[in-house]
């Protein structure tokens, strides 16, 4: 299917997309796969730390030859759902 394995414990697959328009990474962030996230909860609430997203960013640039993250701007916290 033209997935490959990523290195990464939160990246499970990568892909090229069509006509060379960029890189698809997929992965399963969960307290229940990462119970470390209950950690994070607040008001009831998983958010993933901004530490957590960064780490993505940078294993997903070092798969497609990145070096370095130069900036990094979350808007909005990534809230995971379910229970915690």
């Amino acid at each position: 299917m033209g997935l490959e394995a990523s290195a990464h414990p939160w990246l499970g697959a990568a892909t090229a997309l069509a006509e060379g328009e960029g890189h698809l990474f997929t992965g399963r962030l969960a307290p229940n796969g990462q119970p470390w996230l209950r950690d994070h909860a607040a008001f009831g609430t998983v958010l993933v730390p901004g530490t957590g997203i960064l780490d993505l960013v940078l294993a997903a640039g070092r798969e497609l030859g990145a070096g370095r993250v130069e900036e990094l701007a979350l808007v909005e916290p990534l809230v995971l759902e379910g229970p915690v």
